[in-house]
């Protein structure tokens, strides 16, 4: 629109890693992936109301400790292990008011081969092991401010998200993702 400020961003990466020696387990090929970002905020009322959005994709591959660790034989090691691959949509409003500061930012993301623990039987108990779920979906909104306060500045943040791990067509929840936090 004529007369409001705006800012677009655009930004790409190219990720590789490989393991060609990791002691006495496999060596893993080379992978590689790439991550890019693209956002735009409008500034409104002098500044003091930012609109934003973005669109991004990254990539994170296993670490070696996912990969090959017994972490003191409560894990079952997975060389198999493939990168995460994540796609996020985000906008949002912050509003400033002196130096006190109010932002929501709603989000959806969607992990692709995200890495999660899971529980093996095995005939030595049960072990945890690392491994790829199909997709890991989440939505949500995160609520954050902050204002001065005397000599100390106090803030919060909360965040109230839904995360379902789909595999197969099927959806589970997953331990370690709280519907709120703060």
């Amino acid at each position: 629109p004529r007369g409001i400020p705006v800012r677009l961003s655009v930004g790409g990466a190219a990720d590789g890693a490989d393991t060609p020696e990791s002691a006495d387990k496999p060596a893993r090929g080379r992978l590689g992936d790439w991550g890019a970002r693209a956002g735009a905020s409008a500034l409104f009322r002098g500044g003091n109301v930012i609109a934003h959005a973005a669109l991004s994709r990254r990539a994170r591959f296993p670490a070696l400790r996912e990969l090959y660790s017994g972490a003191l034989g409560r894990f079952l090691p997975n060389p198999e292990l493939g990168p995460e691959r994540m796609l996020i949509g985000e906008a949002g409003v912050t509003m400033r008011r002196g130096d006190a500061e109010l932002q929501w930012v709603a989000f959806q993301q969607a992990l692709r081969d995200g890495i999660v623990r899971v529980t093996v039987a095995t005939p030595g108990g049960n072990k945890f092991q690392r491994v790829n779920r199909d997709e890991i979906r989440s939505r949500g909104v995160e609520v954050m401010g902050s204002a001065p306060l005397g000599p100390l500045v106090l803030g919060a943040d909360a965040t109230l998200q839904r995360v379902r791990a789909v595999d197969d067509g099927a959806e589970q929840t997953l331990e370690y993702e709280p519907a709120l936090t703060g």
